[in-house]
């Protein structure tokens, strides 16, 4: 025969698993991708410029950023970091696409040889 559960237990019990599946519905909206693309165009010199995805969209992290160096020199960069160090090399005429999959880039930091156009497409 079973045990009961006394009343005050299982109330403890439902408000428990409750908050457990409030906590799962949040955390799965903020995986779900808004469906918005933010087309951006920067120029890039020898300085560190970063860009803050966030402030883009609403305070939004990006799922997935497409980079294209229009030239005319390489261009250095660095995702979620405010570093560059020189082994993300992308060359004139280059395009890499970055995706993640679910929205946790926040910034992109870049940095060039010399002067490089560079379009950014976020997704969000």
């Amino acid at each position: 025969m079973a045990k009961q559960i006394p009343p005050d237990i299982r109330i403890v019990l439902l408000d428990e698993i409750s908050g457990k599946l409030s906590d799962l519905i949040e955390l799965t909206k903020r995986q779900i991708p808004l469906g918005i693309v933010k087309p951006m165009k920067f120029t890039i010199g020898t300085s560190l410029k970063t860009i803050d995805l966030t402030k883009q969209a609403g305070g939004h992290k990006a799922v997935g950023v497409t980079i294209i160096n229009d030239g005319p020199d390489s261009l250095y960069y660095a995702v979620n970091q405010y570093i560059v160090d020189k082994d993300f090399e992308l060359k004139v005429d280059s395009v890499i696409p970055i995706n993640f999959g679910v929205p946790v880039i926040e910034v992109i930091t870049f940095i060039s040889d010399g002067t490089s156009n560079v379009k950014l497409i976020a997704t969000y």
